[in-house]
């Protein structure tokens, strides 16, 4: 699935060339890249997991795993998506509101052992440019808008290090962590609120957690049989019946979780 990531990488790298190299542009203009920003009832994971849903339930319904030409379009499909959002909306709207594969990446990024942050806070205090997000005349900053000082954790951080670079003082840096630490606190994260706010990033990681089960489930010849048995007995048709069961799965999932929110083991008073 990473290579699926290659897009944004594509985008994020040569779209702002010809402009740069033929009117001299700085390095954080934007180039052909979109100035409008997300619009904000949709400034959560909800979209991105409705995206995700839908692709696990065409994967199994449409068999889209024994179709290459199924695949192919989807492929394309995405890369399309990832350049006209990224070609409109500013702040890397793509990676951080939409793309599947990325929530993936962010949500596994909590047990990280490496985090990109601040080496002194102290250092932090005295700046006044604030390169880290805003950029300066050679590197541009943060396009997810994570302000390092207040940032904590990998959440929609993509190692872009485009904050590393743009820091003056080299106070940026991948610093080793222990695993899965930022669950046990909750603080007020730059560009995401608390967790324990956050009811898309728990049915995020429950999804997550639970579909790869459910995926493989679906694969195993008892499930395949059942789901025939149940579409002759009820002459109904078997696009219809993994649906069915698809969407009880994801049900009995969210049931599971006892709709709760993010996890985290507070330890601050």
């Amino acid at each position: 699935m990473a290579w699926l990531c290659s897009p944004c990488w594509f985008w994020e790298t040569f779209s702002a060339s010809p402009v740069r190299f033929f009117c001299r542009a700085k390095p954080q203009d934007d180039g052909f890249q979109g100035n409008l920003s997300w619009p904000r009832p949709l400034r959560s994971k909800w979209f991105a997991i409705v995206l995700l849903l839908s692709f696990f339930w065409a994967y199994e319904v449409f068999a889209l795993w024994s179709n290459p030409w199924w695949t192919a379009w989807i492929a394309v499909g995405y890369f399309a998506a990832a350049f006209l959002v990224d070609s409109i909306f500013r702040g890397a709207s793509f990676c951080k509101y939409l793309c599947p594969i990325g929530q993936f990446h962010f949500i596994h990024s909590l047990v990280s052992p490496m985090e990109v942050k601040v080496r002194s806070t102290s250092i932090c205090e005295t700046c006044q440019t604030k390169d880290c997000i805003r950029g300066n005349e050679q590197k541009r900053g943060c396009e997810l808008d994570l302000f390092l000082p207040r940032k904590a954790g990998n959440m929609d951080c993509t190692f872009c290090l485009d904050c590393l670079h743009a820091c003056p003082r080299n106070n940026v840096g991948i610093e080793l962590v222990t695993p899965g630490e930022e669950l046990l606190r909750d603080p007020q994260r730059s560009g995401i609120g608390r967790f324990s706010q956050r009811w898309d990033l728990s049915f995020l990681v429950l999804l997550l957690v639970f579909l790869g089960l459910a995926n493989a489930a679906a694969m195993v010849a008892p499930t395949v049989a059942f789901e025939q048995t149940l579409a002759e007995f009820s002459r109904t048709p078997v696009a219809c019946v993994k649906t069915i069961v698809f969407l009880s799965m994801v049900f009995f999932a969210d049931l599971a979780g006892g709709r709760r929110r993010f996890p985290v083991a507070t330890l601050e008073p």
